[in-house]
C-alpha cells in the first residue's frame, strides 16, 4: 500500500528517501503525484517522479499548471503546461455561491495567503494555521 502523505515536491531540500521511498514497492519507472500543487520533474532513486502542478489551487497566481505526457512504446516525452485563468472572477463566483471554503481559495488564488481560524468545534480550542503549511 502506498503511504497517501507521499508527495512529489521540487524542493531539493527535503530528503529523496522520505519522498521516493513509498514508490520503489511499485517497481515502475515513473510515478505521477500531488498534494503540493507545485510543477516537479525529478529521478530520485532511480525513478521519474512527476507532479503535474495544480489547475485548481495553482501556486502561481492567475496561472493553472499541469502535465502533457506523451508517450510512444518505451519514449515518453513530459511537457508542463500552464493556462492563465481570472482568479478574481474564481473568487467573485465562489462568494457569490456562498461556498464554504470561499476565504481560504481565495487566500490561495489571490497569493495572499492569509492566516485563517480553523474551527475545531470547540472555539475556545480553534486554532490559527496558514493556508499550505500543514
Amino acid at each position: 500500500m502506498i503511504d497517501s502523505r507521499a508527495v512529489i515536491s521540487p524542493r531539493a531540500q527535503i530528503a529523496a528517501d522520505v519522498e521516493i521511498g513509498p514508490f520503489t514497492v511499485i517497481g515502475a519507472d515513473v510515478v505521477i503525484g500531488g498534494h503540493t500543487h507545485a510543477a516537479a520533474d525529478r529521478v530520485i532513486g532511480g525513478i521519474r517522479a512527476l507532479n503535474p502542478g495544480s489547475t485548481g489551487l495553482p501556486r502561481t497566481c492567475g496561472m493553472a499548471g499541469w502535465l502533457l505526457i506523451d508517450a510512444d512504446g518505451d519514449a515518453m516525452t513530459v511537457t508542463y503546461r500552464s493556462v492563465p485563468f481570472d482568479a478574481a472572477a474564481v473568487v467573485a463566483d465562489l462568494r457569490g455561491r456562498n461556498h464554504p471554503n470561499a476565504e481560504f481559495v481565495a487566500s490561495v488564488l489571490t497569493g495572499q495567503r492569509q492566516m485563517l481560524l480553523v474551527p475545531s468545534g470547540d472555539a475556545a480550542a480553534s486554532s490559527w494555521i496558514w493556508p499550505g503549511i500543514a
